[in-house]
């Protein structure tokens, strides 16, 4: 578990393109918040920051009290879920969920020991011995959350994983996701477009559009109590 700050946070791209200003924001050790709002309001963008894949232009980023900023992706100790499952094709869905532990020179013992723990907490251990070319989406899903897993580390981030998956299976998918990361009572922050996802996943909710924070807070009481007109519309937008 970590916690994360954010010291007005900014990313200004070449053209003067502001992507994300002066955000500030804090997850704390265990919780889940969710970045939500419509397309370009920067939420991939400061989950990219927040993994060290993109330098803010100014701010600080903090983890357990120490600036990351310049600490390189692989440092940091987190573990990132994508829309497109960042799986290796040629290799099985045990050789992938062990794949950075083979990086890192853990001992077979170990990293057969770790990928069997969580394909059983995913329920996916007899498709160990499969490639990714003969699993469902909702399976590809479940073997890229394994692969996060196993490393154990100490924050979660999630780009829209769900996206790809048909209505049923991405409702099933976030309750596992979020049985998941109550079990291991892991720091995560979730990026999605979609409110019912922000429900079911978030401790806390941040509304983002633009690149500027609207409003940050549990779901129901966001809802409830909208800051402003944008944020009204988007909570009951299906």
């Amino acid at each position: 578990m970590s916690q994360i700050v954010l010291g007005k946070v900014s990313k200004v791209f070449d053209g003067n393109v502001e992507a994300v200003c002066e955000i500030s924001l804090e997850v704390s050790a265990g919780q889940t918040l969710v970045l939500a709002g419509p397309s370009g309001a920067g939420k991939s963008t400061l989950l990219r920051l927040i993994a060290g894949l993109e330098t803010p232009t100014a701010g600080t980023i903090s983890m357990d009290g120490q600036v990351v900023n310049n600490i390189e992706p692989r440092d940091r100790n987190i573990a990132m879920v994508f829309q497109h499952f960042a799986l290796y094709p040629h290799m099985t869905v045990f050789e992938n969920m062990g794949f950075a532990l083979k990086m890192a020179g853990e001992s077979k013992a170990i990293i057969r020991q770790k990928v069997i723990d969580a394909a059983n907490m995913l329920e996916i251990e007899p498709l160990l011995k499969r490639k990714p070319a003969q699993l469902s989406g909702g399976e590809r899903q479940r073997a890229a959350l394994g692969k996060a897993i196993v490393r154990q580390p100490r924050v979660f981030l999630f780009d829209e994983p769900l996206s790809n998956l048909d209505p049923m299976l991405r409702a099933a998918a976030r309750t596992q996701i979020k049985d998941i990361l109550t079990k291991l009572n892991a720091t995560a922050v979730y990026v999605t477009h979609d409110r019912h996802e922000a429900k079911a996943l978030g401790d806390e909710v941040a509304i983002l559009r633009e690149g500027r924070l609207q409003q940050i807070g549990a779901y129901d009481e966001i809802m409830q109590k909208p800051v402003n007109e944008f944020v009204e519309r988007f909570m009951r937008e299906d």
